[in-house]
């Protein structure tokens, strides 16, 4: 259907960005901002806001990336489309942190979490559990950091993604470092490097290996 494409289009769109395939990224917001114009459901033009945010975070403007997540969270508002309203939620949050705003950044991501049960989607609450895990650490918040960062391990492991799974255990090593458990957190390490060997996870080793 419609939302099924509008998501794929947008994570693809994100993904070219990341690819560095710019230009390409670009036009895809482009058309995805005019299948949006004069439509009742202004999803189309979140998504194209969301695809924008992208591109400005990859090119060093935290600032102008966090302004079109925002930009993109209220424009997804009255959509019925639940996973652009917690792709946008989560961007702006994750955007808010980079800029060092806090409270934007938890309520955002309090507002991603939400959405991501309501849609009982145990990947997006896992990515939204690891961003609040992350925000807490920002805030010397480490007990709160580490109940989160088992939160987004659970949900990783129910969505059976060994790149949640392993982000969710470093995020877990590093709340344990600052509550000063080295034994645990050691074995936190030692757990995310055997799940993405386990997995043949390429890019999650490369993430427990480099932490």
């Amino acid at each position: 259907g419609s939302a099924l494409g509008r998501q794929v289009n947008t994570m693809y769109g994100q993904a070219l960005v990341l690819s560095n395939r710019t230009t390409e990224a670009l036009e895809l917001a482009e058309r995805m901002q005019a299948a949006g114009a004069g439509g009742n459901d202004p999803a189309w033009r979140a998504s194209a806001l969301l695809i924008r945010s992208e591109y400005e975070s990859w090119a060093g403007n935290s600032a102008k990336a966090h302004e079109l997540a925002a930009h993109a969270r209220e424009v997804a508002a009255p959509s019925q489309d639940e996973y652009v309203r917690f792709a946008t939620a989560y961007a702006a949050g994750v955007t808010a942190r980079m800029m060092g705003r806090v409270e934007v950044s938890l309520a955002s991501l309090e507002e991603a979490r939400a959405l991501a049960e309501l849609a009982q989607s145990p990947y997006r609450q896992a990515s939204a559990f690891y961003q609040l895990s992350v925000l807490d650490m920002m805030l010397r918040q480490a007990d709160r950091a580490y109940e989160n960062a088992l939160a987004a391990h659970r949900h990783a492991k129910a969505a059976g993604s060994a790149f949640g799974m392993v982000r969710a255990k470093m995020a877990e090593s590093a709340a344990l470092e600052a509550l000063n458990r080295p034994r645990q957190e050691l074995a936190a390490l030692q757990e995310a490097l055997t799940i993405a060997r386990g997995a043949g996870s390429r890019v999650a080793e490369a993430l427990a290996v480099v932490n």
